[in-house]
């Protein structure tokens, strides 16, 4: 990511910045920051993540509906298990 904006940066008239804060975090922190942010059924039932164009929940076969029921089954068990230990995780 930093290669491809030094190399943007060359061909523009005008510096700008790529920010990118989602590639630091893994699936189960991003379903976190969507429910942090009020936007948890939104993300869930509206994106995009599947090779296969299937909205949602996707095909839940390519790699990437893995890695996101993945991501989403270890954060709703974390809320849970935080629910269940009286902690405010909201």
């Amino acid at each position: 990511m930093k290669s491809m904006n030094v190399t943007l940066n060359l061909s523009m008239d005008y510096p700008f910045v790529i920010h990118t804060p989602l590639m630091w975090l893994d699936k189960a922190q991003t379903w976190k920051m969507a429910d942090d942010l009020g936007a948890f059924d939104y993300v869930r039932e509206r994106t995009l993540t599947c090779y296969n164009g299937v909205i949602g929940d996707g095909c839940g076969e390519c790699p990437a509906c893995k890695l996101r029921k993945a991501g989403l089954d270890r954060y709703v068990q974390q809320r849970a298990a935080a629910e269940s230990a009286g902690v405010d995780v909201r």
